[in-house]
């Protein structure tokens, strides 16, 4: 994603096609199923996915990866903010 600007145009165009199909699709049927079978809470699953992908990209910026606390772990913290929220459970 942070080479995009270094294509042209049409390379952009025919990159951005792709990337919706391949990646954020199969990403936004993932969210719609699940709210479907009730495991999620309704909400646009195009939001929730561009959510996601808000937590997820500063980790595969050129410099992502590199904050102090982040290992192995991180992920399930991720997953667990994304799925939990911050809200403390009773």
């Amino acid at each position: 994603m942070h080479d995009v600007g270094s294509l042209d145009a049409e390379q952009r165009s025919a990159f951005g096609q792709a990337y919706r199909k391949r990646f954020i699709g199969p990403l936004r049927e993932i969210i719609a199923d699940g709210t479907a079978s009730g495991e999620f809470v309704a909400k646009d699953p195009e939001l929730v996915v561009w959510i996601l992908l808000g937590m997820v990209y500063p980790f595969f910026a050129p410099a992502g990866g590199n904050h102090p606390t982040a290992d192995p772990g991180t992920v399930d913290d991720l997953l667990d903010v994304l799925c939990h929220g911050l809200a403390g459970r009773e």
